[in-house]
């Protein structure tokens, strides 16, 4: 059978108590033998005495031998023992300082002086100093230089008053870093005399806890001091831990909250919303939420909560942590933000301008309603660039470049365009956009568009009324001065013929006939000038009214007249009406039209090498006159004469007559060149007009 351990430690404190006895035994008999024999032999000696009988001797003898024993055992028995324990001490410091090196943990002891006596291994291996290094006061030499007196001082203060050791500092270790320790100590006594020996203990790098530590006292402070709420709340929905700014919020001591459940701290009408908040974190670990907390004293505040699961080293859910942010302000801000929110929109929705929202890349966020109903289109049209699409085609770049050209700059934004309905219609929109940043820094433009169409269009109205008024004025004064002008030439006209006809000594009558015939021609000039607004004239358009006032009765159908149309000034035209006058006159006193078959063709163009040259022919058939014929000599008369002066005189050009062959009829020619200064030939335009039927046709060929 084995022994256990006790057992063997109690057999062997046995045996050592019984072994002082034993020997003590032993040496008492040995010296109560060897007392005897000495007394024997001084009592009986060579020559023994008589003065006592002899058995008394025996019996004193006896006697003192016996004493004489327990004395020596008694003394044998002392030295022994104190042997044994000095041995034994010995042996136990031997086997404390095997186990000791042994240990993973730092050891060491001290005398009653605090001088170090011992240290482990462990410490020789953690500081890298040698076994004898640390005796005595060489245990400090590692401790940093900030911690060292305070490790000496707290030392002495304990060992003044046996107390226990518990202090920390800082160590350096073998590769040159300081380590945070432990250092624990208690006093050690003498079992025998109870005398105070000195201090044994051990030391543990707590360098990690101590971080951990320190880490957790700053998550401590810095949720004593923060924003938000914390509260650590079991199963069953209690207070188990609470953060002075959490209890704060709810208006409560943290006393007062631990072991109470998180119901008290909720207005009663967000309570079920709540509870199935918590219901949802049950299952899903996490929830946030909003709602209205109430305090203690009845008043609400606004409070925005997250609450996560609590599990233990099993992941069984054990409760739950709180975190709560009193949310009052906010809340209220936002409330005045969605209130001034809502005006704004009612604003914009009534307002008689439309209102758009735009990102500086010109995209469009937002209009209002005003937008619709002034382009036709509908609002979602008008969202990211769509907006574009309904300014007008010739508008569009000039538009985009000045936003881009606005925003590069970061001025306001202002334009005019045109934007085209869907029906067509176009209408004038003056933009505006001012520049705003928002919370986060970054631009964007609000902006209203004005239809001005009606303002735009009277502007219009206006500025082609004054351009008109400005016309009307400028052709009055040059009626004005074209009808001064006139008068002055037409009376030194008259002035001129006057003086012609009264070198010709015509007879009174004569020269007021002729000379109502030049004011005639005079008047219908000057109505067909002011009937134009002071335009050039048409020369068909003279000679058809000339025809028509001058021609005998019956006769004008027998006037025809073709060529391109000829536009002639008002110096010119009635220059060109007194011509047609004269060889009118003429002609029914003395040539065709004063016969039943005569005919007149009047053909007129413009020379092909000189555009502004004017070739006029006056035609009558059949040749009934010649000019008259005095003194044997040819001479012509007065009307030639006129006609040739005026050809000359206003129309920079000559005048030729006489009779020649027209295709196979001799027929007399009067041929006219003139320059025309306000008129030109039209290519592609000929009039043929018949004076008695007042038509007018266009001819492709430019002749007939």
């Amino acid at each position: 059978m084995q022994t256990s351990s006790a057992g063997k430690k109690h057999v062997r404190a046995e045996a050592s108590g019984a072994r002082p006895v034993r020997i003590a035994l032993i040496a008492g008999v040995v010296a109560s033998l060897v007392l005897q024999s000495m007394i024997l032999v001084h009592a009986f000696g060579v020559e023994p005495r008589s003065d006592f009988p002899i058995h008394v001797k025996l019996i004193v003898v006896s006697l003192l031998a016996t004493l004489m024993s327990f004395v020596v055992a008694i003394a044998s028995w002392q030295y022994v023992r104190k042997a044994e324990a000095s041995r034994q001490l010995e042996e136990d410091e031997r086997l404390f300082r095997l186990r000791a090196d042994d240990s993973p943990m730092i050891l060491w002891m001290t005398d009653a002086q605090g001088k170090c006596v011992f240290a482990n291994k462990a410490w020789q291996q953690f500081t890298g100093r040698g076994p004898e290094a640390h005796l005595g006061d060489g245990w400090g030499d590692p401790i940093h230089a900030d911690d060292r007196a305070m490790a000496f001082q707290d030392y002495q203060e304990r060992s003044s008053g046996r107390e226990p050791i518990h202090v920390e500092y800082r160590v350096k270790r073998h590769d040159g870093v300081y380590r945070w320790i432990l250092d624990t100590g208690y006093p050690r006594y003498n079992e025998q005399t109870g005398a105070f020996e000195g201090y044994t203990g051990g030391c543990v790098d707590v360098t990690e806890r101590r971080a951990v530590t320190e880490e957790l006292a700053q998550w401590t402070r810095a949720m004593e001091q923060s924003m938000d709420g914390i509260a650590r709340l079991d199963l069953q929905g209690r207070y188990e831990l609470v953060s002075k700014q959490y209890a704060k919020f709810v208006g409560r001591s943290v006393e007062e909250l631990i072991g109470v459940n998180w119901e008290i701290t909720v207005h009663p009408d967000d309570l079920s919303m709540l509870t199935a908040a918590y219901a949802k974190m049950m299952v899903e670990g996490r929830v946030e939420a909003e709602a209205r907390g109430m305090r203690a004293d009845g008043s609400v505040f606004y409070k925005r909560v997250a609450m996560v699961t609590r599990r233990d080293e099993q992941g069984v859910v054990v409760g739950h942590y709180c975190f709560m942010k009193d949310i009052t302000a906010e809340y209220e801000r936002e409330q005045c933000v969605r209130a001034a929110s809502r005006k704004l929109e009612a604003l914009t929705v009534s307002a008689p301008v439309s209102i758009y929202h735009k990102l500086p890349d010109g995209s469009c966020t937002y209009v209002n309603p005003e937008w619709g109903r002034m382009t036709g289109y509908p609002l979602e049209n008008a969202l990211g660039m769509g907006w574009l699409k309904v300014v007008h085609a010739d508008d569009r770049d000039r538009a985009k470049q000045m936003w881009d050209e606005a925003v590069a700059s970061g001025r306001d934004f202002e334009s005019v365009v045109r934007a085209v309905r869907p029906d067509g219609e176009v209408r004038w929109i003056v933009s505006r956009a001012t520049r705003v940043v928002d919370a986060k820094g970054q631009s964007e433009y609000i902006g209203t568009l004005v239809d001005f169409t009606d303002v735009k269009e009277a502007e219009m109205s206006l500025r082609e009324s004054l351009k008109t008024q400005q016309q009307l004025l400028t052709r009055e004064a040059a009626l004005r001065r074209e009808l001064d002008h006139r008068v002055r030439n037409n009376l030194a006209g008259l002035l001129g013929l006057l003086q012609v006809y009264e070198s010709r000594k015509l007879p009174t009558r004569e020269l007021v006939e002729v000379m109502e015939g030049k004011i005639l021609v005079l008047k219908e000039v000057h109505e067909m000038l002011a009937g134009g607004g002071g335009q050039p004239i048409a020369l068909a358009e003279i000679i058809s009214r000339l025809v028509t006032r001058l021609a005998p009765s019956g006769r004008t159908t027998h006037v025809r007249f073709s060529g391109p149309r000829v536009l002639l000034a008002n110096m010119q035209a009635g220059a060109m009406a007194m011509i047609v006058q004269e060889l009118l006159t003429n002609s029914t006193k003395h040539g065709a039209l004063s016969v039943q078959e005569g005919q007149i063709a009047v053909r007129w163009s413009m020379s092909e090498t000189e555009p502004d040259r004017l070739l006029f022919d006056w035609v009558e058939l059949p040749l009934v006159a010649t000019p008259r014929i005095t003194d044997g000599s040819r001479e012509e008369g007065i009307g030639l004469t006129i006609v040739d002066g005026l050809a000359r005189a206003e129309l920079r050009g000559a005048c030729t007559y006489g009779p020649r062959l027209d295709g196979v009829d001799k027929a007399w020619v009067v041929t006219l060149e003139a320059t025309i200064e306000s008129a030109g030939e039209q290519a592609g335009e000929h009039a043929e007009r018949s004076v008695a039927s007042g038509w007018t046709r266009e001819v492709e060929t430019g002749r007939v």
